[in-house]
Formats: structure tokens, C-alpha cells, sequence
């Protein structure tokens, strides 16, 4: 079973169809996006419990789904400079931008010039 029938009442849908709905969307989608659904099924869930719409406890309670770790790849000083080189004009400017202020892109794009200037 791929997805839960949206017709099933609360009380049949099983730890498995929430399970294996959670696997599809982690394989089809992401994992990320996995986490988030599963997250918002728990509280749901709990949501409706505090109300007293459904009994008590939570029997979806799925384990985390491990998150994706990808390391950003930071370049070396040399292979930097390197770059900078070769770059020409607007391009030259915003990778010196970059290392003089350690700002992220958004901060950048947000400068403006300075009236003292």
C-alpha cells in the first residue's frame, strides 16, 4: 500500500499505512519533507486526543527518518585566490565582498551605497 485512503476512518488506519505513506513520500519526494509530514501526523493526532475525538495513545508515533548531512564544500585559500584571478568586473567584486564581510548572499544583495562615499 502506497498512501492511506482519505475515506478510511481514523481508528483503521494503522501504524503501517502511516509508515509505509511516510516511506513513499521519503523515497519520492525527501526525506526532509518526510520529517515534516510526520510531524505534523503526530500532532494531529495528539491535537485530537486533548479533544477527546479520539482515544488515547497516539498509536502513529513513527520513529525519525535520519536526516540528510551534507557537508558544504569549502574550497582552500589557494583554489580562492585562483578564482579571483580570473574573474572580471561585478563577479571579481562579490567574491572580495565575500571574503571581506563574511556575509551571507542575502546580505549582500541587501547592501546599498553609502552616502559618504
Amino acid at each position: 500500500m502506497d498512501d492511506v485512503d482519505p475515506m478510511k476512518l481514523v481508528e483503521d488506519v494503522s501504524y503501517s499505512d502511516i509508515e509505509d505513506h511516510l516511506d513513499r513520500i521519503n523515497r519520492e519526494i525527501s526525506r526532509h519533507r518526510a520529517y515534516k509530514s510526520r510531524v505534523y501526523i503526530i500532532r494531529l493526532y495528539n491535537w485530537a486526543i486533548k479533544r477527546k475525538l479520539v482515544t488515547a495513545p497516539n498509536p502513529w508515533v513513527i520513529e525519525r527518518y535520519g536526516e540528510d548531512k551534507n557537508p558544504r564544500y569549502v574550497p582552500p585559500e589557494e583554489d580562492f585566490w585562483k578564482v579571483v584571478e580570473v574573474a572580471e568586473g561585478q563577479d571579481k567584486r562579490l567574491l572580495l565582498t565575500y571574503l571581506y564581510t563574511a556575509a551571507r548572499l542575502s546580505e549582500i544583495a541587501r547592501l546599498k551605497p553609502s552616502e559618504e562615499l
